[in-house]
């Protein structure tokens, strides 16, 4: 056994198969590197580390270094973000993933990563792994009545081919909310063409205009009815617009991610709004020794980079 890229056609035609039966074995109506393009598309090769031996990948994960900013200067982390853990299922029960997490994190501190980042719900195996819940989300459920029609609905627009400017200036309206991943307006407009993605703007003349209030909801077989980033002046401008994204789209209640520490106005605000609110570990990681944890526990990932 050995950890390779899989640099050979061959290799990623089998590895391709081995993720869409593992990860999408009630299928889907587009192949799986559409749903990420940035670590899976032709040419990321280096990002996917495969286990196994020269005739086949046996299991698999992407490892996709990133810089986490936002915060301070001494709080900019380089990390990495793993997904799409897979083991070919005639190979499960060997310990092949552990063994290949392993991997990953001598590989993390060989380039210098500070901590390894993942999302799943298989929170005692990677606990036995070594990695553990960190940081915190707020999942807010936001009713959607049918005939309830604000004034200003009328002037948001679903975006489908989001120009660079538009990316640009989308990503300078999140709220500010401490250390982020960094990504372009050229990553971002990679990832808003991922496969049932449905961003939503207001209706303006100019992109720094429209990026004012917007919402992005789904995201390829995940995020379902989930608008999981997002930029607004207000509370009550951002759930005017997911309640106006869910009409749009015919869900009768839609769930909103924010991070935990929201300011104290926006909490109120989204109280009054919601049926339910629950929080929620962001996400589980591994962390090398020193001040990563603390910084991680104030960070928060948006959905698109999540893999």
């Amino acid at each position: 056994m050995e950890i390779f890229h899989p640099k050979e056609v061959e290799h990623r035609s089998a590895l391709m198969r081995v993720l869409q039966d593992g990860l999408r074995p009630d299928g889907a109506a587009f192949p799986i590197e559409a749903e990420y393009p940035l670590v899976l598309g032709q040419g990321k090769e280096a990002f996917s580390y495969c286990l196994g031996t020269s005739e086949k990948p046996l299991a698999h994960a992407n490892l996709w270094p990133r810089r986490l900013v936002g915060g301070t200067p001494s709080s900019d982390l380089r990390i990495g973000l793993v997904g799409n853990v897979v083991t070919h299922e005639q190979y499960r029960g060997q310990g092949l993933a552990r063994d290949l997490l392993e991997g990953l994190k001598q590989e993390a501190i060989q380039h210098g990563l500070q901590a390894l980042v993942l999302w799943s719900d298989l929170n005692a195996f990677y606990q036995k792994c070594g990695f553990s819940s960190c940081s915190e989300e707020l999942r807010w459920l936001i009713s959607v009545p049918r005939q309830e029609h604000s004034a200003s609905e009328s002037k948001v627009v679903l975006q489908h081919e989001p120009s660079l400017e538009l990316c640009a200036a989308l990503l300078a309206s999140r709220l500010p909310i401490g250390p982020t991943i960094e990504r372009s307006a050229k990553e971002f407009q990679t990832l808003l063409r991922i496969p049932q993605v449905s961003l939503m703007t207001t209706k303006a003349t100019t992109p720094s205009a429209a990026a004012a209030t917007f919402t992005i909801m789904g995201k390829g077989c995940d995020m379902i009815g989930v608008v999981h980033e997002w930029g607004a002046v207000d509370a009550l401008a951002l759930v005017e617009q997911v309640k106006a994204q869910g009409r749009r789209l015919g869900y009768s209640e839609v769930l909103l991610l924010t991070p935990a520490r929201l300011p104290a106005t926006w909490q109120e605000a989204l109280h009054k709004q919601a049926t339910q609110v629950q929080s929620h570990p962001m996400a589980l990681a591994w962390c090398q020794p020193g001040a990563t944890r603390s910084i991680l526990e104030h960070s928060f990932i948006w959905g698109l980079d999540s893999i």
